[in-house]
């Protein structure tokens, strides 16, 4: 196969889900090339919108009348914390605990509507704290050992830039629908290189950590 296919990717997620996709992918491809294409899910958009992209991995949670959606897995929110937090031995946690901590919130488009739809589903208001744009900032100001954030993809680091532990909890209340997908411009005719790509991506993210359901 010979040929470039031209990626969007959701920044906060890709650094963990991307590089063993794509190192397999060419590996397993003779000849292909990936470009990527970084940014916001409002950005990851706008490059299928203007072509920059042919095909972009994201969440379904910005939706667009322009776009379509491949699901690749569903995925459940959990919260984040340091393991100073004396919330952090606790096996689930309600979101009416949550409720009344600082909040470090991932403030990008997409993610923070689905985060404040969660809360408002359940009848509370999250007290916000910091709003960093960046995932590994959020990670940051959580090693200082106080407030917690909300993710939907966990990793294997545990550990912030400065070696402080983070650890992970479940959530008591169900949450919106979300799904890691493959996303494209309504109307595109896949290549023998998306199609190709599309595959290795369900194959290989299909089962990427990521909270418990609710029982």
């Amino acid at each position: 196969m010979s040929s470039r296919l031209e990626l969007a990717c959701y920044a906060s997620p890709a650094p963990l889900l991307l590089p063993p996709v794509i190192r397999e992918f060419v590996n397993t491809h003779p000849g292909a090339e990936v470009g990527l294409h970084e940014g916001d899910m409002r950005k990851v958009v706008d490059y299928l919108k203007d072509g920059t992209a042919d095909l972009a991995l994201t969440y379904d949670i910005f939706p667009d009348s322009d776009i379509e959606f491949e699901i690749i897995t569903r995925l459940t929110p959990f919260a984040v914390m340091s393991t100073d937090n004396p919330l952090s031995n606790r096996r689930r946690l309600s979101l009416s605990v949550l409720a009344e901590e600082p909040l470090i919130l991932l403030d990008s488009p997409g993610f923070r509507e689905f985060f404040f739809n969660y809360f408002s589903m359940h009848g509370l208001t999250p007290q916000i704290q910091y709003r960093p744009s960046t995932y590994e900032m959020v990670r940051g100001m959580l090693s200082n050992g106080t407030g917690y954030s909300v993710a939907l993809v966990k990793i294997d680091n545990t550990h912030t830039y400065d070696n402080s532990p983070l650890t992970n909890v479940e959530l008591v209340e169900p949450a919106p629908a979300v799904h890691l997908v493959l996303a494209h411009l309504k109307g595109y005719r896949k290549r023998r290189i998306a199609e190709a790509f599309s595959k290795a991506c369900k194959v290989r993210l299909g089962r990427i950590a990521t909270g418990k359901p609710p029982k």
